[in-house]
């Protein structure tokens, strides 16, 4: 796994529900990628308003149909793949939810060589800063560059 980013870059999350979702996304990486395969995340800017946390895996990608179905709560493309891996289909839906729940939105890439699960989502203004982007809801700011994540 390899890690990039742009230490500048701030949202305005709830720590909490920001961390499911990066999890989620992780989690799925590893869950559909092959031993020894590669798993890369970054923090970058998409434009002056916008921040992306992107995690791109090298697993069997998912197929043109199932696309607009992968974000469905309990939506799973091979329930025998699936049942392996574990899980109940909830992850990529709580995903979308937490995104949006912050003025923001899940997007998803994929080929044969693999899936770009991508979070985008408000930037907020560093703190020391006097200029702000307000995302919705009362929460604090965080550096998504060096958020520690227990994985």
């Amino acid at each position: 796994m390899s890690i990039e980013g742009d230490d500048s870059v701030y949202v305005k999350a709830d720590n909490v529900i920001l961390l499911q979702v990066v999890i989620n996304l992780l989690d799925n990486a590893i869950k559909y990628s092959p031993c020894n395969g590669r798993i890369t995340a970054r923090v970058l800017r998409r434009d002056s308003l916008t921040a992306c946390f992107e995690v791109e895996d090298c697993g069997p990608g998912i197929p043109p149909e199932h696309r607009d179905k992968v974000f469905d709560r309990f939506y799973r493309i091979d329930e025998g793949r699936s049942h392996e891996a574990g899980g109940a289909g909830l992850g990529l839906a709580i995903a979308k939810w937490g995104a949006e729940a912050h003025g923001g939105l899940l997007e998803l890439n994929s080929t044969e060589a693999g899936c770009i699960f991508r979070l985008v989502l408000p930037i907020y203004a560093s703190p020391s800063s006097t200029g702000r982007v307000e995302a919705p809801g009362d929460a604090n700011a965080i550096d998504l560059s060096t958020q520690k994540i227990p994985i």
